[in-house]
Order: structure tokens, then sequence, then C-alpha cells
């Protein structure tokens, strides 16, 4: 069964850009929750773009199994409760049963929270194993990551191991640092600039930070968020008002395929070549990264 993307109520995406009436080809008003289900069901639910790389196509897969998980559980108590009328058509008698939805509904921010956390984590993980990519495809972006010392340099046998551990340690020290730092540094070593628009950058941070206070701090705001995003709503010591994750989620992925496909188009990286791959709600498949290139390249 498809499910739907989760109907997780009224957006109150503080990030989200509303405002713009959009029409269909028919020239009828598009709603906003309907175009959120179709602009996540055409980024997530159609096939991966073709030549995009594999850390991308992994994001995509992953961030697809994410939103569905989410949106089943949601679907499955309107099921429930479904059955449940039809067992029951008494309203009296109904009333004595479980409402699951009710049930969902009072979970509705802890959804919110995990699929926000999930898909920002996939995102950063995308980024690393794209810098990883980067630096083994194209060696000579190494060159201004400053001096290797000769004691290890002499510990790999091979050319190629040398470049994949210089690679490897390139990521792990990026990967401590913020995303605004991050792009900065990269843009002035090697040229690349993740997001050609400021205030998809801004978007993107401010969604990042959110999850850090999700997973380090139960998402109540702290003067550690109020001072690194001093415009975003919320006052100390109440929770933070979370963007809304579907809105997130199809933000972040069309974010990954303009990244990428800047990449693939600056480096010459490899698209993604791997075999035959199980397909899961009948629109995009599932990712196994068994492809040998891949494996050569590290991801």
């Amino acid at each position: 069964m498809e499910t739907e993307p989760p109907h997780l109520g009224a957006s109150n995406d503080p990030t989200a850009r509303s405002g713009e009436v959009i029409r269909g080809p028919d020239g009828k008003v598009i709603t906003d929750e309907e175009h959120q289900r179709l602009h996540w069901l055409a980024v997530y639910c159609s096939a991966p773009p073709p030549g995009i790389t594999a850390p991308a196509v992994e994001f995509l897969a992953q961030g697809h199994d994410a939103t569905h998980f989410v949106g089943s559980l949601f679907g499955m108590a309107e099921n429930l409760d479904r059955t449940l009328d039809i067992v029951a058509p008494d309203p009296v008698e109904r009333a004595k049963l479980v409402n699951y939805s009710e049930i969902a509904s009072h979970y509705r921010r802890l959804s919110q929270e995990v699929l926000l956390t999930r898909v920002v984590d996939l995102f950063l993980t995308y980024v690393a194993r794209l810098l990883a990519l980067i630096f083994i495809t194209r060696p000579e972006t190494l060159r201004s990551s400053g001096h290797v010392r000769v004691d290890f340099v002499l510990q790999y046998q091979t050319m190629k191991e040398l470049i994949r551990a210089l690679a490897d340690e390139q990521v792990n020290r990026l990967a401590y640092k913020g995303m605004r730092e991050l792009t900065a540094e990269i843009e002035r070593q090697i040229g690349f600039a993740f997001f050609d628009d400021e205030k998809d950058l801004a978007r993107a941070i401010e969604t990042i930070e959110v999850r850090n206070l999700v997973v380090h701090n139960a998402g109540v705001v702290n003067p550690i968020f109020r001072r690194r995003l001093p415009d975003y709503p919320g006052e100390v010591g109440k929770p933070v008002a979370l963007p809304d994750a579907v809105h997130a989620a199809t933000f972040l992925a069309h974010s990954v395929i303009g990244i990428d496909r800047s990449a693939v188009a600056k480096y010459g990286l490899p698209g993604f070549t791997g075999a035959e791959r199980e397909r899961m709600c009948h629109r995009i498949p599932r990712v196994r990264l068994e492809d040998e290139d891949v494996r050569d390249k590290g991801l």
C-alpha cells in the first residue's frame, strides 16, 4: 500500500515561504497542503534525477523511507478508525472504543521531531560523502588542505590509499564545523559554493540548528540557540517552534539535488550506476550500493 506524505497538521513553519498564489495547469489555485504534497511526491517518489551521485541517491532513498515511515503511522491510525467506525456504527458505542487518530495527533510534535532530525542527519551525511567523493575524484582539491607529515604518507603503499586517507582526514576535520563555517571554507579552499542563494543557506542553517536543539536540549530554546539565531521565534526555556518536517525534508532534498548537479558539472563526478535495485513504493528504487565504482570511491 502506498502511503501519503505525513499529515502533521497545518504548517506553522517559521522557515517556510508562504503567501504565494500557485495555480495548476487548469488555472485553479493549489492550496498550501496540495502544493506541499505535490512537491513531496515529486522529489522523493519519482525516479532519482539522471546523473546524480551515489550519495545523492542514497539521501533520496533514505529520506523517502523516513517520510513514508512517519506518514504510515498516521495512515494506519486513520485506517484503524475507519475499521472501528464500521464495527461500531452507533456513535455512543464508537465513543467507547479507542480513537487512534486522536492518539496519533497527541504525538504530532514527536513525529515532527523524528522526521526533522532524520532528514537533517541524512543531509549532513550527504555533505560529508559528497566532499569525500570530490577529494577522491579530484585529488588536486586536497592541495590547499595544509601540510602532510612524512610519517603519515609512509603508512600507505599506494597513491590510491593515501588519497583516500587524506580525503577521510579532511572530511572528518570539516565535519566539526558549523554549516556556515564549512561552506565558507569549502568555497575558499576549492571554489565550490553549496548554496547560490544566501536565503537558502540561512534556511539550511536554521533547520540544522533546530535539529541540534531537539537532539541536545530536548527541543527547548537555550541561550546558545538564541545567540546563533537571534531572529528565530522562541523564548529561552520554552519549546522551539519546529519547522514543518515535510517542508524541511522537501527543501533539503531540492538542496541536495541542486548541490549535486553543481558538483557533478564542476568536478566531473561519477553518477550512480548501480545494478537493478529493489523498488519501494513503485516509484523510487531502494538503493543498494553494490556498484564496484562506488565501492572504489569509498562511499
